[in-house]
């Protein structure tokens, strides 16, 4: 700018809206000018601006339901699951309790068999014992009598007959049994 120009500007009296620097033409064309923008924003980009905040707010909206409804519906699933483990737990302490019950009484079952197995084989053992003790009785009688008869006749240095050497084993043997 030159000098010429400064001067002018300077020597004229601005008065009003002026003297603060402003011009009304150029504040009344800008306005005109943003009312045109505003007016052109609205109709070609402001709606969907709006619409695209509205579609967004929305879809906020429905996820944040969303994630209610699927947290309401895990809480439910998590207190049908602690149910469901809870009537495990009651049916598994049964059947092990039936299982121990079933057990004992097998245990039980098992020691009553051998038990009655053992009696069965004393019983057989006690019957043998005694049949064998009879059968050595009965051999050893035997023996004793042919003992006796002989000792009697070696004693008496004769036989006698075989009656009265009977008799005489059992008058000794009936003898030595009651002492």
């Amino acid at each position: 700018m030159n000098v010429y120009t400064l001067t002018t500007f300077a020597a004229e009296d601005v008065t009003g809206i002026g003297a603060l620097g402003l011009d009304w033409k150029v504040i009344l064309l800008q306005a005109g000018a943003f009312i045109i923008l505003y007016l052109v924003f609205k109709k070609y980009a402001l709606g969907k601006v709006v619409k695209t905040l509205d579609d967004r707010h929305q879809k906020i909206e429905e996820s944040i339901k969303t994630a209610d409804d699927i947290e309401k519906r895990s809480k439910e699933t998590n207190k049908e699951a602690e149910k469901i483990v809870a009537k495990a737990r009651k049916d598994a302490e049964v059947v092990v309790a039936k299982a121990h019950e079933e057990a004992t009484d097998m245990i039980k079952e098992a020691e009553e068999a051998a038990s009655k197995k053992q009696d069965k084989m004393l019983k057989e053992a006690e019957a043998k014992l005694e049949a064998d003790v009879k059968k050595a009785k009965s051999e050893l009688r035997g023996e004793l009598l042919t003992l006796v008869a002989t000792a009697t006749s070696t004693v008496l240095g004769e036989k006698i007959d075989l009656k009265k050497d009977e008799q005489l084993i059992k008058k000794a043997l009936s003898e030595v049994q009651s002492d």
